[in-house]
């Protein structure tokens, strides 16, 4: 349970930063694949960039996993412009995600 509370926290978080309602100071912290080759257009354009982790410790940083935790999340949640709808539809998916796990 203290995962999912930890996820949810995290998921809000880079929704704030996707949708620019996080503080200033988050502005380009994280590189869109989409930004780093714009001329191409790929499947994952609208994923986070992540570097290739080269240890254990760095894969569970914050600016690694963050990221990574955004781009597996389902298009259907992502997409969810308006903050209430997402956590809504964020809680929907982590139950669901549970209900899976425990079955």
């Amino acid at each position: 349970m203290e995962n999912i509370i930890q996820s949810q926290s995290q998921l809000s978080f880079m929704h704030s930063n996707v949708y620019e309602y996080a503080p200033s100071s988050f502005n380009n912290v994280w590189t869109k694949n989409s930004e780093r080759e714009p001329a191409l257009n790929l499947r994952n354009a609208d994923d986070f960039y992540l570097p290739i982790p080269r240890t254990e410790t760095f894969k569970k940083s914050t600016f690694y996993a963050l990221p990574a935790a955004w781009n597996e999340l389902s298009p259907f949640v992502k997409l969810q412009q308006n903050r209430i709808t997402f956590k809504w539809a964020l809680r929907a998916h982590l139950l669901e995600d549970l209900i899976d796990l425990e079955g």
